[in-house]
């Protein structure tokens, strides 16, 4: 389904939060991939603690959508936007060996976005 779709059945407060932030650019070109083989939503899921992983504009989901989760990943399609997608690998890559996970800039901007859409403290 493209983030179009996903919007139209979405709720109100996600609807408006997404555009209030500026994480919608084309909708419709937006895919959310939730119809992965069992075995690869299997590793990710279970062995992993991944629920989502986004490339470029393709969100693939691992576990189920919600939408707090995607406005985490749509935080990350922003950022492939703004800074493209392999300088945006390299920086993420380069960060998850230097500082870990929790610690990648990207990831700190999408949890924050998250937390802020959830109604959370950010952490």
């Amino acid at each position: 389904m493209n983030l179009k779709q996903y919007l139209s059945k979405s709720s109100k407060k996600f609807e408006a939060f997404v555009y209030s932030k500026d994480l919608v650019y084309k909708p419709e070109k937006i895919k959310i991939v939730d119809n992965l083989p069992k075995f690869i939503r299997s590793f990710f899921s279970y062995n992993r603690g991944v629920t989502a992983i986004t490339f470029g504009r393709f969100i693939f989901y691992f576990d189920e959508v919600t939408e707090s989760i995607v406005v985490h990943e749509l935080v990350h399609v922003k950022q492939y936007r703004e800074i493209g997608f392999f300088k945006f690998l390299y920086r993420y890559v380069k960060e998850y060996y230097e500082k870990g996970y929790r610690w990648i800039s990207f990831e700190s901007e999408a949890y924050n976005i998250q937390y802020e859409f959830m109604g959370l403290d950010k952490k």
